[in-house]
């Protein structure tokens, strides 16, 4: 068996896929809606009645894209990726690596988690009793 092929999927067909009834039916309630404010079919939406003259039909994704994505922006990723690390490299610039001096701070405040676990008097030196 060939591997090249495509699968089989099983598709289950309406009684009207391409929803004509719907789109035929007059006594729809936003349709009638629109139609006292002045539209009629045939005309878009929007002010200059520019807007989509049909309903919005449903297509099958038959791919592993994520939705929105296509074949031809598939390399648009190293770009946005060229982007994030020239924005990293300005934020590093901007705020510098730290001083020396402010590492040597940080040295001398912190201590021995457990000298600052006697000084609280927290109950975490369990099982350290001495026999005597």
């Amino acid at each position: 068996m060939s591997m090249l092929a495509e699968r089989r999927r099983k598709q289950k067909w309406a009684l009207d896929p391409r929803n004509t009834r719907w789109s035929n039916d007059d006594s729809k309630f936003g349709q009638r809606m629109l139609e006292k404010m002045g539209w009629s079919k045939g005309k878009g939406l929007g002010a200059q009645e520019q807007g989509a003259t049909e309903h919005i039909k449903v297509q099958v994704k038959n791919n592993n894209l994520g939705l929105g994505a296509t074949i031809n922006n598939e390399d648009n990723w190293i770009a946005h990726q060229d982007d994030f690390n020239q924005l990293l490299a300005q934020l590093n610039t901007c705020h510098g690596p730290e001083t020396p001096d402010s590492s040597d701070n940080k040295e001398k405040k912190s201590f021995s988690l457990e000298e600052k676990s006697k000084v609280s008097k927290n109950r975490v030196h369990y099982k350290k009793f001495t026999k005597g």
